[in-house]
């Protein structure tokens, strides 16, 4: 009997899909330094000159809080250096993540952004395929590879069929016909269910398989059996005496 190919495949595509947005993100942001070695300062408005800003970069924004705070205003609240409904940060390593489009940070201590240009507008884009294929930021590659081959490896749980060899007749004498008219695949479950009393089932190649030998094949016996299939042809038998010769076998080719 089989239990629904590709049942779960959609919602595992769209988990790693997401997985792969967000860890792409992670991958390719940039981390700034507001300021450079000096932090964040009086007449800092000129610091994001050159700099390319993405949509998920963090600016970390080092200063004496003392001093100093750091508040995301609006155009309006960046302009008139007014600090009114902004949100305030005042850590002194304040790590902010950009979102998409314009932001405004200023610092809302008396006089600083208006007479001390301690105030900066950066605007981030969104990252873009030409970003991803060049590489932004150090761990990008790693980050796609491990994702693919986490999606191949899910992709494969996610479609694969498990069968009850002889379906609700078991593992059982002149079970050899079971196989034909099913389409197996890599990575399907075949579950022997059998009374371990009176069988088994061994893992046998061509050989082991044609003469009923089970000459270094692998022995299961806990009655419940579940064999993933690996691709191409596999052989099982019953090793007790008489049964493989009463078609207590089959042979499975999975594509």
């Amino acid at each position: 009997m089989a239990q629904g190919r590709g049942k779960s495949s959609l919602s595992a595509l769209i988990l790693l899909c997401c997985m792969l947005l967000h860890c792409c993100d992670m991958a390719y942001a940039t981390t700034y330094t507001v300021g450079d070695q000096y932090g964040w300062k009086f007449f800092i408005t000129n610091w994001t000159e050159g700099k390319s800003f993405k949509a998920g970069d963090i600016l970390v924004f080092n200063y004496s809080p003392l001093n100093h705070n750091v508040v995301v205003v609006d155009a309006n609240g960046y302009k008139n250096c007014n600090a009114a409904g902004g949100k305030v940060y005042n850590s002194g390593h304040d790590s902010i993540t950009l979102p998409k489009g314009q932001s405004y940070y200023i610092s809302s201590f008396t006089d600083q952004c208006q007479y001390g240009s301690m105030k900066m507008a950066v605007y981030a884009t969104q990252t873009s395929l030409k970003d991803m294929a060049q590489g932004r930021g150090n761990s990008a590659l790693s980050v796609l590879v491990l994702l693919f081959f986490t999606f191949v490896l899910n992709c494969d749980m996610a479609n694969a069929i498990t069968y009850k060899v002889g379906d609700a007749g078991g593992w059982r004498y002149n079970v050899d016909n079971w196989p034909q008219g099913k389409s197996f695949k890599t990575g399907d479950i075949l579950v022997f269910n059998y009374n371990p009393l009176f069988h088994d089932v061994v893992a046998v190649d061509e050989a082991g398989y044609n003469n009923c030998s089970v000459q270094n094949g692998k022995v299961y016996r806990s009655g419940h059996d579940s064999i993933t299939l690996p691709q191409g042809q596999s052989y099982f038998i019953c090793s007790l005496p008489g049964h493989c010769k009463a078609s207590m076998k089959i042979a499975v080719n999975a594509a």
